[in-house]
């Protein structure tokens, strides 16, 4: 391994107090990394050894134990977003262990031996969106600010949320939380009021939203009708606990499960739409009157035509949604830990839910990761195992 281009961490470093560099001091001054200098295909990516940046007054240093990869991640190394930095380091499902806290970061709660995970972004910097009228926010991990392919990670305190204590669940399932179920947490129960007893339709549902999307609904109480586009995906599907599974592959107009006779025998109330372009019309056309499609995810970062007809006369919602706040990221912990909620779910099951995760790769295999998700050769979620 050579030392890579430092000129992303170069820029961040900055001195800190005293008692930051008494913590400091057990930090390595170098790390394993996947650097991105540009983007392009996933031979791009660069294993490099960098600085571990120093924080800043009002950052933490994290020790990255596991980073989860997801699709939105392909998008991200493809360019889809004209802001991402030259020398990127993707990833923004991190979990990890702070160690160490520059000046002020304590204010915000967090402390040295902290178990914590990433909410994408600094959350103090701007929400519920990280695109201000100025441009995107510089906190932005993976895209503007280096991401969670790294043995460290540098960052605001506001990007991480500590894990409750007594969590049962491993560093390898925490890393994915915010991005699967917290990404359905906050679509569907914070912003389109989802509730037990309705009728709810996931698409994209074999990978790690739309998993995650299939079992928090029916832990809630909801019937779940669950769309993939892969018919050997269909036992993975039913293992999840949806009640109805439709296999609808997308032709030259996208999907068309709309006309499945289970779909239209029990109209969904909601959506959660995972896979954007391709799934958008038929999830538009599968709702019944007043239903909210909640927008996830887009997979080919495509532009889809809106019926306007169709939504005025059917009083139909759309409802796009994007990461979840702080607050509500600790809460859904505790609510997937004990497995039942009195003011939400109508269910009695007591185990835990965690995301499914497919298998776990050493952070020099993160191409393969990437591969493998664009060949759709992924259920669930590839988390990335700092320990191997």
């Amino acid at each position: 391994r050579v030392l890579g281009n430092l000129s992303v961490w170069s820029n961040l470093a900055r001195s800190s107090g005293a008692k930051t560099q008494r913590r400091w001091q057990t930090v390595p001054a170098t790390m394993k990394a996947m650097v991105l200098p540009t983007p392009g295909p996933a031979s791009a990516l660069e294993l490099r050894e960098v600085e571990v940046v120093p924080p800043r007054p009002g950052d933490v240093v994290v020790k990255v134990d596991a980073c989860a990869v997801a699709y939105r991640d392909t998008l991200d190394r493809r360019g889809a977003f004209p802001f991402i930095q030259p020398d990127a380091v993707l990833g923004h499902e991190m979990a990890g262990t702070v160690v160490a806290v520059g000046s002020g970061a304590e204010s915000g709660g967090l402390q040295e031996g902290d178990r914590v995970v990433s909410v994408h972004w600094d959350q103090n910097e701007a929400w519920p969106a990280p695109l201000t009228p100025s441009g995107p926010v510089s906190s932005f991990l993976g895209l503007t600010h280096p991401g969670g392919y790294a043995e460290f990670c540098t960052a605001p305190a506001g990007c991480f949320v500590q894990i409750p204590h007594g969590w049962s669940g491993s560093q390898i399932h925490a890393a994915p939380v915010m991005s699967t179920f917290g990404t359905v947490w906050q679509g569907a129960v914070v912003r389109a009021g989802l509730k037990a007893g309705e009728t709810v339709l996931v698409t994209g549902a074999s990978g790690g939203v739309g998993s995650a999307a299939v079992q928090l609904c029916r832990r809630i109480g909801c019937k779940v009708i669950a769309v993939t586009s892969s018919p050997s995906k269909r036992e993975f599907v039913e293992g999840l606990g949806a009640d109805v599974v439709v296999v609808s592959e997308s032709g030259p107009t996208g999907m068309d499960f709309n006309r499945a006779q289970q779909v239209k025998d029990n109209p969904p109330a909601v959506v959660i739409e995972c896979t954007g372009g391709p799934g958008f019309q038929a999830s538009l056309r599968s709702l019944r009157p007043e239903g909210r499609l909640v927008l996830v995810g887009n997979v080919d970062n495509s532009f889809g035509q809106l019926p306007l007809g169709l939504c005025i006369l059917n009083s139909l919602s759309v409802i796009g949604s994007d990461s979840i706040s702080a607050k509500a990221l600790q809460e859904l912990f505790q609510f997937l830990d004990r497995g039942a909620n009195r003011q939400l779910c109508a269910g009695t099951e007591k185990e835990p839910l965690w995301p499914k995760i497919q298998s776990t790769l050493p952070l020099e295999s993160v191409a393969e990761a990437h591969s493998l998700l664009e060949n759709r050769g992924v259920s669930g979620r590839i988390v990335l195992d700092m320990s191997l």
